[in-house]
């Protein structure tokens, strides 16, 4: 709901493309809950969180096992520009694990403009 704490945000230093999203969840105990993810941003200037794109995993969940979201499966584009704020999230329609690690990285497509 808001990305103005030092925990939920990161500044995008160029203008950037969310290539692939990896997750990896230890001992799922509900495998067929589905999960959200969002890209938010809020532009240089401002402190408005606007949605750049969404994407809802409703495949089978299991354990210890990598989920891949690719830049195609958003709903937009999911581009940022230079100096934005950003945040990633997930949210879960059920609570699939309790509380585990999951592992997550991101891979992003950088334009770098000299």
């Amino acid at each position: 709901s808001t990305m103005n704490s030092v925990s939920t945000g990161f500044l995008a230093p160029y203008k950037m493309t969310l290539h692939k999203l990896l997750v990896r969840p230890e001992s799922i105990s509900d495998t067929s809950a589905e999960l959200t993810f969002a890209l938010d941003k809020q532009d240089d200037g401002d402190t408005t969180v606007d949605s750049v794109a969404t994407f809802t995993y409703d495949t089978t969940l299991a354990s210890n096992t990598l989920l891949t979201v690719n830049s195609s499966d958003w709903s937009a584009t999911p581009s940022v520009e230079a100096g934005d704020k950003i945040g990633l999230s997930i949210d879960a329609n059920t609570d699939p694990s309790g509380a585990i690690d999951w592992y997550i990285t991101s891979v992003w497509r950088v334009e770098v403009v000299i």
